[in-house]
């Protein structure tokens, strides 16, 4: 496959792929659809992701004998503990925090085995697979983010519209790619 260069960030397409797999190595290569680099976003943000889980257990580290040897583990939708474990349960929050990243950092290289929420054809499956990416991609740090935040909620007083704001737009990052998908299926 042949491409051509316009610009630093964006690769024009001179040899469309014709089957199924052509395509997802076409997809996965990063030459789909005329567009700027995805992999400089999606660093970016897979840095931020273990930035924030690495400061996460660097200032827990840091504080644990300022922490009090029971704290709460789980909140209500008010922001309100309702139950209560060690302190052990603050390093609980970048474990499943870095369980979930590797998780979607592994899952986004292989788009052919998610679901989506139309047909997939081969006319429409490489914009499909981009618009997944797309949504999938600034999920990771929102979700490290909730999780680490809950886990400060634990020992300190921090509002609980943080929390809503962020899933707020994380729902919203889903919705936006679900109807993109949506209208891209008789494309």
């Amino acid at each position: 496959m042949r491409c051509l260069r316009a610009n630093a960030n964006v690769r024009l397409i001179a040899n469309a792929p014709t089957n199924a797999l052509q395509l997802d190595h076409y997809y996965l290569t990063g030459f789909a659809m005329n567009r700027p680099s995805k992999v400089t976003l999606r660093r970016t943000l897979d840095i931020l992701s273990l930035a924030m889980i690495v400061a996460y257990v660097i200032f827990v580290a840091a504080r644990w004998d300022a922490f009090p040897s029971v704290v709460p583990s789980h909140f209500n939708a008010l922001g309100q503990p309702d139950a209560y474990g060690g302190r052990w349960v603050l390093l609980l929050e970048p474990a499943i925090a870095l369980a979930l990243w590797a998780l979607m950092a592994v899952t986004r290289r292989f788009p052919g085995a998610w679901n989506f929420p139309v047909r997939v054809t081969e006319r429409n499956r490489a914009r499909l697979y981009v618009i997944g990416e797309q949504m999938m991609t600034p999920l990771a740090p929102m979700v490290v983010f909730l999780l680490l935040y809950i886990g400060l909620m634990g020992v300190y007083e921090l509002p609980v519209a943080v929390l809503y704001l962020v899933l707020a737009t994380v729902l919203a990052d889903i919705a936006v790619g679900i109807v993109r998908m949506v209208r891209e299926r008789d494309a």
